[in-house]
C-alpha cells in the first residue's frame, strides 16, 4: 500500500506538476494543473480517486489556494456536477452575467420593489427593507457587517417560505440548506459566501451540543472576520472557517433574543381575505428574476468601490447593534438617492418597534415606562405598581403566583437588573416603600430609543394584538388604576393617556434648537404620518422632552409640517 501511496504522489506531485505551483503561481498555472489532473484521474479507482483528490487539497491549501476542496472536487466533476467518487452533486455557485448597460439605481429599486409586494403581503416597511437587503446581498465584500433578517409567523401559511422564494430569485448566491448541521453551515459559507437562507429555522432553538454549535455560528457569523476553528484531514490540522454572510431565518414562533438582537424581524401574519397577491409560476418569474439579478450585478460591479469608501452612518434613534446591522443598507439607499433613505428610515422606525424575546425584566421595564410616563405623577408607591402591572391584559405579570399576580417585592427584584431600587416615600400623611420618577431616568436613558421603542429592552406583548397596519399593537397607553400623590391607598385615579409627566416640563425652552435634535424630529415624522405634535416631543429621550418643542418649530418652516402648528 505504501508503494502505490508513493505513485499517487508522484502523480500529483510530479506528472501533473502540482510540485512545480508555489504561492506566486498565476491562475492559470492553476487552471492548467486542475484540467490536467481531472484528466489524469478518470481512470483511477474510487479510492484511488479519494486518495490523490486529498493530496490535492491539501498541496494546494499548504500555498495558499483559497477554498481548495471546491476546486478540486470541481476538476473530478463529469461535467453535471456529479462527482466520479460518491453520490450527490458538488456544492457550485456563479455570479450572473452583468447586464450589458449601465442600471439606474432608482429603477432598480423600484422594479424588486414591485416583486416583491406582488407575491407578498408584509408589515408596514418591510417591502422596502427587503429591496434594499437584496442590494446589500449583491455589495456584501463592500461592507464590515452582514445584515440579517428573521421573517417570524404565530403559525403556519403565513408567507414565510414564499419570502424566501422571491429572495432566492434576486439575492447573490442564495443557498438554501434543507438540513442544517455546523460543519455544513460554515464549510458551505467558507467557500461560497452565499446569501444563507434557512426555512423551518427553529432548529436554532434546539438542544444539544449541535444546535448550541449552530447558534454560536450565527451569533458570530455577522461581522467579518469572524471564524471558526476546526481540526482538518488525518493530521487534525487546525484551520479557521469564515462564516460572514447575509443570512434570513425564517421560522414560526420567536428566535433566541441573542440571534434575534443581530435580526431585523419581519413579522408575517396570514392573508386575509381581502389581501391578494400573484400566482406564483415558477417559469414565469425566474426568468424576469435572472434579468435582475443581472442588473444587480451590474451597478454591484460599477458601485462597489464607493460603497467601500461610504462613511454614511445608521440614524441616531436606532441603538448600536441595530445601527450596526442598517448601516449597509443605509449606505445603499445613500447613494442610490431618489428619496430611498427617507423610505428607509420609515422602515427602520416600523420594523425596530415590531416584538422580540426579552427577559422578564426587560419587559417590565417597558410595561413600566408605560406606566409612569402616563400617568403623570413624580412617584408611585411599591403595591400601586404592583396593581398596575397586574392591570395589563394580555401581559404576563398577572400570571404570576399562580394567577394572582405579581407582587411588589418580585417588581423590585426585577429592577434591581437595572439598579432601579424602591424608597422610601411620601403619599399624602403616609410613608410608603416606593419609587420616585427620577431613579428611573438613568435606566429609560439607557435602553430606550427616541420614540418610545427599545434598545436592549424588549416590549412584552398582549399574546394576541394584531393592528390594521400589520404590527403587533403595543399598549402603550395601559388603562390601569395607579394612586396619585396625596392619595390614600383606597382612593385612585385612572390612566388612560401618555402624557409627559408635569415634572419635566418647564418654562424654559432653548433659544435655538441643536441640528441633531431637527433631524430627529424630522426622521420621527417620516417614520410615523400623521403623528401628533405631542408624539414627537415624547419621542425624545426621557430627560429632554423640554428641549423637543423648538425642534418641532424649527419643522414648521416646511408646508408638509405645518399641520404641527400649536
Amino acid at each position: 500500500m505504501s508503494g502505490e501511496r508513493q505513485d499517487l504522489e508522484w502523480l500529483v506531485e510530479g506528472t501533473l506538476g502540482l510540485g512545480r505551483l508555489d504561492k506566486h503561481s498565476t491562475a492559470e498555472d492553476l487552471r492548467h494543473f486542475l484540467e490536467e489532473f481531472g484528466a489524469a484521474v478518470a481512470p483511477l479507482t474510487d479510492l484511488e480517486r479519494e486518495l490523490v483528490r486529498r493530496m490535492a487539497v491539501n498541496g494546494l491549501r499548504d500555498i495558499g489556494v483559497t477554498a481548495p476542496a471546491g476546486l478540486v472536487n470541481t476538476a473530478l466533476g463529469n461535467g453535471n456536477g456529479k462527482p466520479a467518487s460518491g453520490p450527490g452533486r458538488v456544492l457550485t455557485f456563479s455570479d450572473p452575467e452583468p447586464w450589458s448597460e449601465p442600471v439606474d439605481g432608482v429603477g432598480l429599486l423600484e422594479r424588486l420593489h414591485d416583486l416583491i409586494v406582488e407575491y407578498l403581503v408584509l408589515p408596514l416597511g418591510a417591502a422596502d427593507y427587503l429591496t434594499v437587503f437584496t442590494v446589500v446581498t449583491h455589495t456584501i465584500n463592500a461592507f464590515p457587517v452582514a445584515p440579517y433578517a428573521a421573517v417570524l409567523s404565530p403559525t403556519h401559511s403565513c408567507g414565510k417560505t414564499r419570502v424566501l422564494d422571491v429572495l432566492n430569485l434576486v439575492v447573490r448566491r442564495p443557498w438554501l440548506p434543507v438540513i442544517l448541521t455546523g460543519p455544513v453551515l460554515f464549510r458551505g459559507i467558507e467557500q461560497w459566501t452565499p446569501t444563507t437562507l434557512i426555512d423551518e429555522a427553529e432548529v436554532v432553538r434546539g438542544k444539544g451540543d449541535a444546535a448550541e454549535n449552530i447558534r454560536a455560528l450565527l451569533h458570530a457569523g455577522y461581522r467579518r472576520g469572524v471564524t471558526v476553528a476546526r481540526c482538518v484531514g488525518e493530521s487534525c490540522e487546525l484551520r479557521n472557517f469564515d462564516i460572514f454572510g447575509p443570512k434570513v431565518f425564517a421560522a414560526i414562533g420567536k428566535l433566541p433574543g441573542t440571534l434575534t438582537s443581530r435580526c431585523v424581524v419581519i413579522n408575517m401574519r396570514r392573508r386575509a381575505q381581502g389581501e391578494h397577491v400573484g400566482y406564483w409560476r415558477s417559469r414565469v418569474v425566474e426568468p424576469h428574476g435572472h434579468d435582475l439579478s443581472r442588473q444587480l450585478r451590474r451597478w454591484a460591479v460599477d458601485h462597489l468601490e464607493l460603497l467601500r469608501t461610504s462613511t454614511i452612518e445608521a440614524p441616531d434613534f436606532l441603538g448600536d447593534r441595530q445601527a450596526e446591522v442598517w448601516q449597509p443598507l443605509f449606505a445603499v439607499a445613500d447613494l442610490i438617492g431618489g428619496g430611498w433613505r427617507d423610505r428607509l428610515v420609515a422602515a427602520a422606525h416600523a420594523l425596530t418597534g415590531g416584538p422580540e424575546p426579552g427577559t422578564a425584566a426587560a419587559e417590565l421595564l417597558c410595561d413600566v415606562r408605560d406606566i409612569i410616563t402616563g400617568g403623570g405623577f413624580d412617584r408611585i408607591a411599591s403595591a400601586d405598581l404592583a396593581t398596575a402591572l397586574n392591570g395589563l391584559e394580555g401581559h404576563p405579570w398577572p400570571d404570576y403566583n399562580r394567577g394572582q399576580g405579581i407582587r411588589s417585592n418580585q417588581v423590585a427584584r426585577l429592577l434591581g437588573e437595572f439598579e432601579v431600587r424602591p424608597r422610601t416615600i411620601r403619599c399624602g400623611d403616609q410613608t410608603l416603600k416606593g419609587y420616585p420618577v427620577e431613579v428611573f431616568r438613568d435606566a429609560f436613558e439607557r435602553y430606550f430609543l427616541p420614540g418610545g421603542r427599545s434598545g436592549t429592552v424588549t416590549p412584552s406583548q398582549p399574546r394576541q394584538n394584531a393592528g390594521s397596519d400589520g404590527f403587533a399593537d403595543r399598549n402603550t397607553n395601559p388603562s390601569v388604576t395607579v394612586r396619585q400623590p396625596g392619595e390614600s391607598p383606597a382612593k385612585t385615579g385612572h390612566v388612560t393617556d401618555v402624557t409627559v409627566p408635569d415634572t419635566l416640563r418647564g418654562e424654559k425652552r432653548l433659544s435655538a434648537p441643536s441640528a441633531d435634535d431637527v433631524r430627529h424630529a424630522r426622521e420621527y415624522v417620516i417614520g410615523h404620518p400623521g403623528c401628533s405634535r405631542e408624539q414627537i416631543v415624547a419621542s425624545f429621550s426621557f430627560a429632554r422632552w423640554r428641549d423637543a418643542e423648538t425642534a418641532v418649530d424649527a419643522l414648521l418652516g416646511d408646508p408638509q409640517f405645518a399641520y404641527l402648528a400649536r
